[in-house]
């Protein structure tokens, strides 16, 4: 699976429940000047969940974070074009949660 790993300032309780959600920033007295307006792991998350995947944190305050990407894999097998087509159709019709990007 796909990983970031940071040691960085780390993340409180507080802070995970809110971070995936839109224009949510960190608030924290050593970051004098965010960057950003608190969408990029919002978008993030929505597209993975979007290819039927998520993305989720863990993080220990002041000894940094990980953030994992979990996608599903399709494989195919030699020779069968015509059944995987008829697959990847049905996959691209599946209802999912719809992405908005604002």
């Amino acid at each position: 699976m796909p990983f970031v790993s940071d040691t960085g300032i780390g993340l409180s309780q507080e802070n995970i429940q809110s971070l995936f959600h839109p224009f949510s920033q960190i608030e924290n007295s050593t970051l004098l000047n965010p960057d950003g307006i608190g969408l990029g792991l919002y978008i993030s998350r929505r597209l993975c969940q979007a290819m039927g995947g998520d993305i989720s944190v863990e993080s220990d305050l002041g000894l940094g974070s990980t953030f994992t990407i979990r996608l599903p894999i399709f494989t195919r097998r030699p020779g069968d074009r015509q059944s995987s087509m008829a697959h990847d159709a049905q996959l691209m019709h599946k209802p999912t949660v719809p992405l908005v990007i604002l």
